[in-house]
């Protein structure tokens, strides 16, 4: 996870961008992102979701997220940008590659 100050959606409060990415390609699929982060039942299912494989389909990301996180989905954005496949850590979010639901608030 990458935590950053606000990106100029300040008032979606923490949001999480959640992907799938392609073990093989290294490919990124779109992102799920999701609202609400800071409340502890949220951060604990984005958790339990994460640790257990995240998304299923690298196509589809939303397909797979768990009903309790249903209502914390803002929106399917563009992958985030990564340094190479072989990092483990994304790039900071910024305004380019967040979902126009959330980069218009």
């Amino acid at each position: 996870m990458v935590a950053t100050e606000c990106l100029g959606a300040c008032a979606t409060g923490a949001v999480a961008a959640v992907a799938r990415r392609n073990g093989a390609t290294g490919k990124t699929g779109p992102s799920v992102w999701l609202g609400g982060m800071d409340q502890p039942a949220a951060l604990d299912a984005l958790v339990d979701w994460i640790a257990s494989g995240g998304p299923t389909r690298l196509d589809t990301p939303a397909e797979s997220v768990p009903a309790v996180l249903l209502d914390a989905v803002l929106g399917i954005g563009k992958p985030i940008r990564t340094h190479s496949p072989a990092h483990y850590f994304q790039a900071a979010p910024t305004a380019e590659n967040l979902p126009p639901a959330i980069a218009k608030r």
